[in-house]
């Protein structure tokens, strides 16, 4: 998870970075719809109530940038922003692949408990 919420921070950072770096300056028209995009993404994501929860987080932030980068290729803010893409989306899935793994042990483990529970109570029965 740490390395998810690193990548996440330097997302944000980048989007705190922005309105400094490009105070005065001008852009394209393609910088200028990549940089709007991206002040939505984070826009939209605090007006929902900015859950720093894994799952909000991967589905309001990292998959909207994966999705604005593609659509913006060429600028040069893509490269950066895609390498913390993909290093939260690796994170996310090794997550979810653990949190899968332990949830199918602990069902596991409580079916095999109530077993047990089960022949425990049928031994004292026959013990009394």
């Amino acid at each position: 998870e740490r390395q998810f919420y690193e990548n996440v921070d330097a997302l944000r950072k980048i989007h705190d970075g922005l309105a400094f770096h490009l105070d005065g300056q001008t852009l394209n028209k393609e910088e200028g719809a990549f940089v709007q995009g991206y002040f939505k993404i984070f826009g939209d994501w605090q007006k929902s109530g900015a859950n720093t929860d894994i799952q909000s987080e991967y589905d309001h932030i990292v998959l909207k940038v994966r999705e604005l980068n593609k659509s913006h290729p060429k600028i040069q803010m893509t490269n950066e922003t895609t390498e913390f893409v993909l290093k939260s989306e690796i994170a996310y899935m090794n997550v979810t692949k653990i949190d899968k793994f332990l949830m199918t042990k602990f069902k596991d483990f409580a079916h095999s408990h109530r077993r047990a529970e089960m022949l425990l109570k049928e031994i004292i029965k026959i013990l009394k």
